[in-house]
């Protein structure tokens, strides 16, 4: 079924001569799961503002105060993402979306800001499953493979936290890029 996907993908959102390789957006979702993850660990949700719509980020601070209200740190031990699955493609007239299955694997607890465990699951991973879309706009612009910081012009790297590491500004992939804007955690 995905093959369809892909090749309307292949010759309508990048191009004939930009295949979208499968394994490569797929590492992409896997990428921005884990970043997501990592940033409400360590209460740095700045770092995954580049790859998510202001709604998601303003629903993963509103998670992140809620931890920070009752002092506590949300764990995602052990994470690992089981199976990554490419559900459907759609465009309108301004974007290209592609619905994903996301299933992981972590040691699910809470820690309190000492480091002492409160609750959770800290013995075995359990299994989480995720619905998520991405969105890339269709008049994103083609960047070269060195992205470039938005504040200094210094090489910034989008795939980590996307954040400058000279002067702080963070890089916007709304013109050039995928963005999640739905997730699903059930």
């Amino acid at each position: 079924m995905w093959g369809t996907y892909k090749i309307i993908m292949e010759h309508r959102v990048l191009g004939e001569n930009a295949p979208i390789i499968e394994s490569k957006f797929i590492t992409f979702v896997d990428n921005v799961y884990i970043q997501i993850c990592l940033a409400i660990t360590m209460k740095e949700i700045k770092r995954i503002k580049h790859f998510v719509t202001d709604s998601i980020y303003q629903q993963l601070e509103c998670q992140l105060q809620e931890l920070n209200d009752r002092k506590l740190i949300h764990m995602f031990d052990e994470l690992t993402v089981k199976q990554t699955t490419l559900l459907s493609f759609e465009e309108n007239d301004e974007a290209y979306k592609i619905k994903v299955h996301i299933t992981s694997l972590y040691l699910d607890y809470y820690l309190n800001e000492s480091g002492d465990y409160v609750s959770g699951n800290r013995e075995s991973r359990i299994q989480k499953e995720n619905n998520c879309i991405f969105c890339k706009r269709k008049d994103t612009k083609e960047e070269s493979i060195v992205h470039r910081c938005p504040g200094c012009g210094k090489a910034i790297d989008v795939n980590g936290n996307g954040m400058c590491d000279y002067c702080g500004s963070v890089y916007d992939l709304t013109h050039t890029g995928w963005l999640l804007t739905s997730w699903e955690v059930f």
